[in-house]
């Protein structure tokens, strides 16, 4: 490969990383906006969420089954598990970006379940 290859290939990469990115962005201002912030990652292949309200990680585990999606909730990073959790990673290093809008668009649909449960307990 040679040094201009593996600059051809990291900057394909780059490249490749910033079109997911930026759909992953579209689909969360589109479908979580009222349930979560975030900050534009400038690098890497996760986008992390700060849910507006933490929710119980077991349940949301479990709502997450039931809609067919998944992202990684903090709680599962960490060597102390705490039961409620506010923050989520979502990966997006998956070749099928057409999955994107509609797994994001689950997870607010689910999210917006959950905080709802929680007001009325």
């Amino acid at each position: 490969w040679g040094d201009d290859g593996l600059k051809t290939l990291v900057q394909s990469t780059q490249e490749a990383y910033m079109v997911r990115r930026d759909r992953v962005v579209s689909a969360a201002e589109a479908h979580l906006s009222d349930v979560a912030t975030w900050q534009t990652p400038c690098a890497g292949f996760f986008f992390w969420l700060k849910l507006r309200t933490p929710l119980e990680a077991a349940s949301l585990l479990q709502s997450m089954r039931e809609h067919k999606v998944l992202v990684l909730a903090e709680t599962f990073c960490c060597s102390e598990r705490s039961q409620y959790t506010q923050h989520v990673r979502i990966s997006y290093n998956h070749d099928d970006m057409s999955l994107i809008d509609e797994g994001i668009k689950r997870f607010g649909e689910l999210v917006r379940q959950q905080m709802a449960a929680k007001q009325t307990n």
